[in-house]
């Protein structure tokens, strides 16, 4: 057995936007559960490149995986498992050799239970599932008592097929006959966790929130994020680009206590780029803390700060504050970054209502003072969590690209996934977010390719998030030695 204790299956739901996460994911709450990630794995771990959606890990107890589920944005189902197998037959022989008597009737006695019948990659019948909970009955032994409406225990099966969508011609091969999707394995076990329709993140949805920026960041990315950085309780969190705030509301609902800084103050003000909800009234304040006082979160410690400019006092006598630093730097044309400089020489007639001339502040500079602050500010082991914003072309070598450049002429653009093509003579990489390509998935092409590297620093994690234009988001996660 693992040195963490039982199997548990675990179950991702099929996020196209964010699905190359999970692992990342997974392994951050695992670890901030007390659970070694070298251990976590039933055997090796699942290749990102698969798309299959199961796990199976070793966890030490049923309260450990509920605490996992409750915090993640992509696990489904957590699952006690207690069998598996390619038949019926393997499956309960699985069964009797795990699940002693006693353990068996401890969740059966006195615990009446209720049957969930799941056939992944195609569509069960009422009659289906009823058949396939009748192949099972020899696993009990006469006093189990069933109730539908208020189980204590509730036992599952995944009868996991092939899906059908992974084919190009989709339901029909290429004689117009219907697939019949082919059968995998089973899983049976008793469900520990399963994901809710209104999960407590779902409260601080970005169409509820009162007010937004033009680049506020998606909620389910923003509470992703948190639980890669492992943000709990007691630790401090650090937004040096917080905006109005989404990331500090993620941190903070997970119990962090934050502080953030931002170059512009008509953000933290809530002067001319803030978006503003209906329920907003037009006396009421628009500046970052709002947010906060609509949720009842703890407000933030927050100040205007040029990040190449720090207000810090870095001297070597002051020892570092923050456990966590969590972040989201500026790009692109709507918010691309700025450092306080200037454009020309001027007068400053009234310094009260003086706004400090900006500077281009290109993505190499960001990343660089980015980590060099980091550095300074982040306790030993403290993690540096942030989105690297990059173009897709990056992570192909120049013998990938001559590859791609030939399928690419010879393919129609709906026949293949990746293209590359020029546009204003400028040559892009161009893929849809569900692409399962190597370049895109190995974590080890990526942080070679385009993760910025700095002494101070280990590599502890990174996943891809395709976006349109030949563009991608990286999750990047570092380990301050």
């Amino acid at each position: 057995m693992n040195e963490n204790g039982r199997k548990y299956l675990v179950w991702f739901g099929h996020n196209n936007s964010y699905f190359n996460c999970r692992f990342l994911e997974l392994e951050s709450l695992a670890e901030q559960n007390g659970v070694r990630v070298e251990s976590l794995y039933d055997s090796t771990r699942p290749s990102p490149l698969s798309t299959d959606p199961f796990a199976i890990v070793s966890l030490p107890s049923d309260e450990i995986a509920k605490r996992i589920g409750e915090k993640s944005v992509l696990i489904r189902y957590i699952v006690d498992l207690w069998g598996t197998g390619g038949s019926d037959d393997d499956v309960i022989d699985s069964v009797r050799k795990s699940v002693s008597r006693e353990v068996w009737d401890s969740h059966f006695v006195g615990k009446p239970f209720s049957y969930k019948v799941i056939g992944y990659g195609t569509q069960y019948s009422d009659k289906q599932r009823k058949d396939r909970m009748c192949a099972f009955a020899t696993l009990f032994y006469g006093p189990e008592k069933v109730d539908l409406k208020s189980p204590i225990t509730n036992l599952i099966i995944i009868d996991q097929f092939e899906a059908l969508n992974l084919f190009p011609t989709g339901t029909r091969d290429d004689k117009n006959n219907p697939l019949v999707p082919k059968f995998n394995r089973t899983f049976y076990g008793r469900i520990v966790w399963s994901y809710s329709t209104s999960p407590p993140r779902s409260k601080y949805v970005l169409t509820e929130r009162p007010i937004l920026g033009p680049t506020s960041l998606d909620n389910d990315l923003a509470f992703m994020m948190a639980n890669i950085a492992q943000v709990e309780g007691g630790k401090l969190v650090y937004d040096s680009f917080c905006g109005t705030g989404g990331l500090m509301i993620a941190a903070s609902a997970l119990g962090g206590t934050c502080f953030g800084s931002d170059i512009d103050v008509r953000v933290l003000r809530g002067e001319f780029v803030s978006y503003v909800h209906k329920q907003v009234s037009e006396n009421q304040s628009r500046d970052i803390y709002e947010n906060f006082k609509y949720y009842k979160l703890p407000a933030p410690e927050v100040i205007a700060m040029d990040n190449s400019h720090t207000s810090f006092k870095l001297s070597e006598d002051r020892l570092p504050m923050f456990d966590i630093i969590l972040t989201d730097p500026p790009y692109g044309v709507r918010a691309g970054a700025k450092k306080i400089g200037q454009k020309s020489p001027h007068d400053v007639v009234d310094r009260d209502s003086y706004y400090p001339q900006m500077l281009g502040y290109s993505p190499d500079e960001v990343n660089t003072d980015l980590l060099s602050l980091s550095s300074k500010l982040l306790v030993s082991n403290g993690l540096l969590v942030f989105l690297l914003h990059i173009d897709l072309i990056d992570l192909f070598s120049q013998e990938e690209l001559e590859e791609l450049r030939a399928l690419s002429h010879t393919r129609s653009a709906g026949a293949t996934r990746v293209l590359v093509h020029k546009f204003s003579g400028t040559e892009y990489v161009y893929a849809n977010e569900g692409a399962r390509d190597r370049q895109f998935l190995d974590e080890v092409n990526i942080r070679d390719r385009v993760v910025p590297i700095h002494p101070d620093f280990e590599f502890a994690g990174c996943a891809l998030q395709i976006l349109a234009a030949g563009t991608g988001r990286v999750i990047v996660k570092l380990r301050r030695c």
